[in-house]
């Protein structure tokens, strides 16, 4: 049987992908993601307008639609209908 662990540890990811450090957890059986840092910063003064420019410009970063950056471990699987 191979060893994932030893086969995962010398991957590098392909130039031109983005690298992001994460913590992936539970929350009451929720998926929860706390992005660490190499997510691009929003611009705008306050939450919302950083949100607004988040969704505008940087939704091919986490959207699931184009990238692994999808919920954590089981996603939508594990916490239910």
């Amino acid at each position: 049987m191979d060893d994932w662990g030893a086969r995962a540890a010398g991957w590098e990811p392909p130039e031109g992908w983005t690298r992001m450090l994460a913590i992936d957890a539970h929350t009451a059986g929720e998926p929860l993601r706390v992005v660490l840092g190499g997510f691009p910063k929003p611009h705008g003064r306050s939450v919302l307008d950083r949100r607004s420019d988040a969704r505008a410009r940087l939704d091919q970063v986490c959207s699931s639609r184009t990238t692994k950056a999808s919920a954590p471990c089981a996603g939508t699987a594990s916490s239910g209908p």
